[in-house]
């Protein structure tokens, strides 16, 4: 399955929709099950993780079908996002403290990484246009 256009692969969406269905469904049933078996904790929370590492797995074999000025715009993306998200993490205790902001969770920090990784794709295609 190859990617094209800086566009996701069919495999690498499967993969990422069950990542996010997954640890949604995990979080679900184990905040309504009061005492989870070990087997149950086990299976809701391994099964997100290795759909995040066959997503990414596939997300690094469609980036190697990518034309360089693709690669580059993805690349400028992910730097962006990740360093932006670093930032914010690491600043967010303070910002807590001073009550800016509530407790940290989970969609916040995929918000972020998502909106930061767009930010910085767009600004390279940009300077392309």
């Amino acid at each position: 399955m190859k990617a094209s256009c800086g566009r996701l692969s069919v495999a690498q969406s499967l993969w990422a929709a069950l990542f996010i269905g997954g640890s949604i469904l995990g979080e679900i049933v184990l905040r309504r099950i009061k005492e989870p078996t070990p087997a149950t904790t086990a299976a809701l929370v391994l099964i997100p993780i290795l759909a995040g590492v066959f997503y990414l797995w596939w997300l690094v074999r469609d980036l190697s079908h990518l034309d360089e000025l693709q690669r580059r715009f993805w690349t400028e993306g992910a730097v962006v996002g990740c360093a932006a998200t670093f930032i914010l993490l690491m600043t967010y205790p303070l910002l807590e403290e001073a009550d800016w902001v509530g407790p940290i969770n989970p969609p916040l920090c995929a918000a972020a990484l998502f909106v930061f990784t767009c930010a910085g794709y767009f600004r390279a295609w940009s300077r392309y246009r």
